[in-house]
């Protein structure tokens, strides 16, 4: 379906409880949303179901990292966790400073110890602020598969790559249908 026909859907769903954004959005006149506000990529987090990649946290989330550089790079980057950036805004969710901030968080699920080991992996982008609609609230993609052990790194991080530049476009989608 076409984003802009989902945006003129949820005006139509949720008009009465939709607050226009402010002057400063990029989107003005437009609904509150998440792809209006975020403008800064703060945090990254991979986190596990299963021993078999947890050793390689550190370089998975490089590799996020990476690859939201490439897909996002109109966004800023940093490294600012949840709790630091509401307490920056008094932990007020509905201040500009939060909304404008979001985080990319995946799940990377495995099981077997030999050949298949089957691997589950979701990533989300999700901002931190409250939106008024909460059509666009979250990016979200999955994929399943399985693989031998020798080659399961290889194939999470091709997977990892393929998701994130997924969530990127629809994020990106979405926001040029706002504007």
């Amino acid at each position: 379906m076409n984003t802009r026909i989902i945006f003129a859907l949820s005006i139509l769903i949720f008009g009465n409880s939709v607050a226009w954004a402010d002057e400063d959005s990029l989107c003005p006149g437009i609904a509150d949303a998440l792809p209006c506000h975020l403008n800064t990529i703060s945090w990254v987090e991979v986190k596990f179901q299963g021993d078999l990649l947890t050793e390689h946290k550190s370089s998975l989330e490089r590799l996020i990292r990476l690859r939201l550089r490439n897909d996002l790079s109109l966004l800023g980057h940093e490294v600012k966790s949840f709790g630091d950036v509401l307490r920056e805004a008094q932990l007020d969710m509905r201040k500009r400073e939060v909304k404008e901030k979001g985080k990319l968080g995946c799940l990377e699920w495995t099981v077997g110890e030999d050949y298949p080991v089957a691997y589950f992996v979701e990533c989300a982008l999700s901002g931190y602020g409250i939106y008024s609609n909460r059509v666009f609230d979250k990016f979200e993609s999955r994929a399943l598969g399985y693989s031998s052990e020798t080659r399961l790194r290889e194939q999470v991080e091709d997977i990892i790559r393929s998701l994130v530049t997924e969530i990127s476009a629809d994020f990106l989608e979405a926001r040029d249908a706002f504007r």
